[in-house]
């Protein structure tokens, strides 16, 4: 009886594991997702700005925006920085690997908001999920190159 249950046990945690791996996309995959989907989040932020969001040479996450009084901003990062990415209430925040964050007035952060409204917020968890798996494989990366 111990075997019987030993080996079920066993055979659910192997269908888990390969599950969980079918589902996973490639960086490729994800980064494809991201260029054809991430400027369903473009739009306007509670009349205070305007932004458009696209993956830039695939490898790069820009942010191009317009204030309420017609100044023009912009923010990048590049994909293999990014090391975190949570989705909270209204936003998807980006935490980078050290202040890689570049804005166009030349400063530099450790973190990129993506703001979205709520009408956009089934999209939006696709796409924070999407920036989670280039994290993880940001994260595999770094395991393997110590040096």
């Amino acid at each position: 009886m111990k075997n019987l249950v030993l080996v079920s046990l066993v055979l659910f945690t192997l269908t888990l594991s390969a599950q969980e791996k079918q589902n996973d996309a490639t960086w490729d995959e994800t980064v494809e997702f991201l260029e054809e989907n991430i400027s369903y989040l473009n739009g306007n932020y509670e009349n205070y700005y305007s932004f458009q969001l696209f993956i830039e040479n695939s490898n790069r996450l820009k942010i191009k925006g317009k204030d309420f009084d017609g100044k023009m901003w912009s923010m990048s990062l590049k994909l293999d920085d990014i090391n975190k990415a949570n989705m909270k209430s209204d936003k998807i925040i980006l935490s980078a690997f050290g202040k890689v964050v570049q804005s166009s007035s030349g400063n530099f952060f450790p973190a990129l908001t993506i703001r979205y409204e709520n009408n956009k917020k089934e999209m939006a968890s696709r796409i924070a999920k999407a920036l989670k798996q280039i994290a993880y494989y940001n994260h595999q990366r770094q395991k393997k190159s110590k040096f």
